[in-house]
């Protein structure tokens, strides 16, 4: 699959890696830092980076004359691991199930043996997407949701 026209995982974050204190609320910055210099590092190797949907969650899934869809792709390009990102934040409006004790670490483990790479690589793709969703929120007084998922990814990533 050509990755011509397709806007890179680089570009996606470009804002969310400029963040400095100023934009950063204080409850975050233990984490925020840390996950900045992470994504850093996921971006350098692009050897392997592959065409994605880039924003796959249960609400952009459907059924549709009896085959799966997937709707509104951001149409990226980046790590393998980035396409199953959302599903550490998702979904949204259920937090307990979110967090409930060893889903993070069952789902590190399980797309690291489906895509056979490391469960820091896995655990890195998913703390760029909830950094991009931390930026998101910070910008309208929100991101706690995102950001207490990065908190427990940095568990498997450092």
């Amino acid at each position: 699959v050509s990755v011509a026209g397709l806007k890179s995982l680089e570009m996606l974050m470009a804002k969310s890696l400029s963040m400095d204190e100023t934009d950063i609320p204080d409850w975050a910055m233990d984490v925020v830092p840390r996950a900045q210099s992470l994504c850093r590092g996921l971006l350098r190797d692009q050897s392997t980076w592959v065409a994605l949907h880039g924003d796959l969650h249960p609400r952009n899934i459907m059924m549709h004359k009896g085959s799966w869809r997937a709707l509104d792709a951001r149409g990226i390009y980046g790590p393998a691991a980035f396409e199953y990102a959302n599903t550490f934040i998702n979904p949204w409006d259920r937090k307990a199930l979110i967090f409930k004790e060893g889903r993070m670490e069952a789902l590190v483990e399980g797309i690291s043996r489906r895509l056979s790479r490391p469960v820091k690589t896995v655990a890195e793709a998913a703390i760029a997407n909830a950094l991009y969703y931390a930026h998101l929120g910070f910008q309208s007084g929100q991101g706690r949701h995102p950001t207490k998922c990065i908190r427990k990814l940095l568990e498997f990533a450092e």
